[in-house]
């Protein structure tokens, strides 16, 4: 979450100063770099008393856990998810780019500046994550379930109206740009947070959920984004 604000904000005020082929060079700079940090963790220091084997998981053992009538209900919840994912990763950008185009046709706007304005635009998604993570925890710890359902199925309504709508004005406004990430990032963090409580405390496995989880949900961003790589239009 506050990733994605700083590493969008970042990315934008990189790129419009360096040509695309230097601005991957120093992204994946930063990504090896950060993945070495690793190599610094230590073993965690455990008390007698509390510790525990590592759960080792099967394929059949997560196919198993997907199978159970009570994962089943949840299954669809986890692929919305994914799709979300996938499309702020994949159509954002190009949706934003191309109302620029079409909106500032009398501008003299380089790639690079368009693309500066399509991530701090973006940025605002991870903002949205950021502010919709504690709301929709609050609601869940106050009033349940079934009220963090209602509000997760009033906030992808919202999103989804909002982004149609800009489809259809299909005009460049960074405002409303700002707002349609924004309430994208909002909803996004209610899925999270309301899959994340489910996967931890609803079935007697602490890690087999979070393993249906991960599995289904990279699965369907693998498929929606493939499916996004075709689209022309």
């Amino acid at each position: 979450m506050g990733s994605y604000l700083v590493g969008n904000l970042f990315a934008a005020f990189v790129i419009v100063n360096v040509n695309e082929t230097i601005f991957y060079s120093i992204m994946t700079g930063l990504c090896i770099a950060s993945s070495l940090f690793f190599l610094l963790l230590k073993q965690p220091v455990y008390q007698a008393k509390s510790i525990r084997q590592t759960e080792v998981i099967s394929w059949r053992e997560v196919f198993d856990q997907m199978k159970e009538k009570r994962m089943l209900k949840f299954v669809p919840l986890i692929m919305t998810s994914g799709i979300c994912i996938a499309s702020n990763a994949g159509i954002f950008v190009p949706l934003l780019t191309i109302t620029m185009s079409n909106t500032l046709k009398s501008e003299d706007w380089s790639e690079q500046v368009t693309n500066q304005h399509a991530l701090v635009a973006l940025s605002v998604l991870g903002l949205g994550e950021i502010v919709g993570s504690p709301f929709y925890g609050r609601v869940l710890d106050r009033f349940g379930h079934k009220a963090i359902i209602i509000s997760c199925m009033v906030g992808i309504v919202v999103a989804v109206t909002t982004v149609i709508a800009y489809v259809i004005v299909f005009k460049f406004y960074m405002w409303a740009a700002v707002a349609v990430c924004f309430l994208w990032g909002f909803q996004e963090a209610g899925l999270g947070v309301f899959l994340s409580c489910v996967m931890g405390f609803e079935f007697t496995s602490k890690t087999k959920p979070f393993a249906v989880k991960n599995f289904v949900q990279s699965l369907t961003v693998f498929a929606v984004l493939f499916i996004e790589s075709t689209l022309t239009t």
